[in-house]
C-alpha cells in the first residue's frame, strides 16, 4: 500500500467525521489519483470498490421497513364490524 494511502487511511480512521458519508476531502484525492494512474473505468471501478468494501468488512446498513405493517383480512373484517356498529 502506498505510504500517502496508508498515511491518509490512518489518519481517517483516527477522526471520524460527524457524519459518516463525509469523505475527507485527502482520501477521495487519493482514491481517484489512484483510478486515473491506473486507467481503471466506471465499470472495473465498481469491481474495485465492491472487492475493496468485501476485503475491509464493509456491507451495507440493514434496510429499514418503510411500509406500515398491514391488517390481516380477519382483522380488517373485526375492524370493520366494529366501526359499522358504533
Amino acid at each position: 500500500m502506498p505510504e500517502t494511502l496508508s498515511k491518509t487511511i490512518s489518519q481517517q480512521s483516527e477522526k471520524r467525521p460527524v457524519n459518516r458519508r463525509d469523505l475527507d476531502p485527502a482520501a477521495s484525492n487519493a482514491i481517484v489519483a489512484i483510478l486515473i494512474r491506473e486507467g481503471i473505468d466506471y465499470l472495473q471501478s465498481k469491481a474495485v470498490v465492491k472487492r475493496v468494501r468485501a476485503q475491509a468488512g464493509l456491507s451495507a446498513p440493514v434496510k429499514r421497513r418503510t411500509s406500515i405493517n398491514r391488517l390481516r383480512v380477519e382483522e380488517e373484517l373485526i375492524f370493520i364490524d366494529h366501526a359499522s356498529s358504533l
